[in-house]
């Protein structure tokens, strides 16, 4: 006969295993969203270097295009961060802090097309900084956060 201090053990086991597959295959959501989102904007990089062949002004379409990888690059670091997180059940800081890093350096090298103002440009340079400080912190003493 079981007792009804196991049967509660079991139903808790059952409960968590249901759940540990839910919560695996929402990050298998995640993983394949940011997978079709990235090849996503490797045809908008496309689109816009083929905009760039025939027009008057080609660096704007050629500015565009970087924009765009830029953004493929900070999806695929998301990504990779996703993928190590479902692998190892930790989260590398590292990746976060150079997707972050990654959009800080896409922001700069737009400065000159788009409108900013100093303020902006300040605030940048300042998220730089510090994500530059806290990627070396990470770096030397701790890399990955646990996850229980």
């Amino acid at each position: 006969m079981v007792s009804a201090d196991e049967e509660a053990m079991e139903w808790r086991s059952k409960l968590m295993t249901a759940l540990d597959l839910i919560y695996i295959m929402l990050y298998a959501i995640i993983a394949m969203f940011l997978t079709l989102t990235a090849f996503a904007s490797f045809v908008v990089v496309g689109s816009a270097l083929w905009g760039a062949i025939g027009a008057e002004s080609p660096i704007l379409f050629i500015i565009m295009a970087l924009k765009d990888i830029f953004i493929a690059i900070i999806i695929v670091e998301l990504l990779l961060t996703v993928m190590v997180f479902i692998q190892k059940e930790q989260i590398d800081m590292r990746l976060l802090l150079g997707a972050g890093l990654t959009a800080m350096v896409r922001k700069v090298l737009l400065f000159g097309v788009e409108e900013s103002n100093i303020a902006e440009m300040m605030a940048v340079v300042a998220l730089i900084l510090v994500l530059t400080f806290a990627m070396i912190a990470f770096t030397k003493y701790r890399t990955t956060v646990e996850c229980e």
